[in-house]
């Protein structure tokens, strides 16, 4: 629950959603130290919390393709997430451009222009496939 909410502040760019995942992650802290294996949810929000994590967002007709070759690597610290067509998510507000799939690399609500690469916009987060 607590990764869920982070994860839809950063889309939806609500600080409440990710204040209250901090608190939430904050109540079972002490856990995470004393058994890390029991944890691992947990601990995986507060690596994405103490790092935050780089947002690749992908829009356009094929956006589900760069998705699934996404999702072949391991991308530690990164969200990903898309839309086929227009959409009013906050984080995919303005970033459809006809006729093109679109890759946008963020972190922090601060987005790059966009990538039709996806290579390119990869080692912009410093991962070369």
């Amino acid at each position: 629950m607590a990764f869920n909410l982070f994860y839809l502040g950063i889309i939806n760019i609500n600080t409440d959603y990710i204040s209250l995942s901090e608190k939430m992650l904050s109540v079972v802290s002490s856990g995470i130290v004393e058994s890390t294996a029991y944890f691992a949810n947990w601990t995986k929000l507060q690596m994405l919390i103490t790092d935050p994590p780089f947002e690749v967002v992908l829009v356009g007709e094929k956006c589900m393709d760069l998705n699934r070759t996404l999702n072949k690597y391991y991308l530690p610290g990164t969200l990903i997430t898309g839309s086929k067509k227009k959409s009013n998510l906050p984080l995919l507000q303005n970033k459809l451009i006809e006729n093109q799939t679109s890759i946008y690399i963020c972190k922090d609500r601060v987005c790059s222009l966009p990538f039709t690469d996806l290579t390119e916009a990869l080692g912009h987060i410093g991962f070369m496939p």
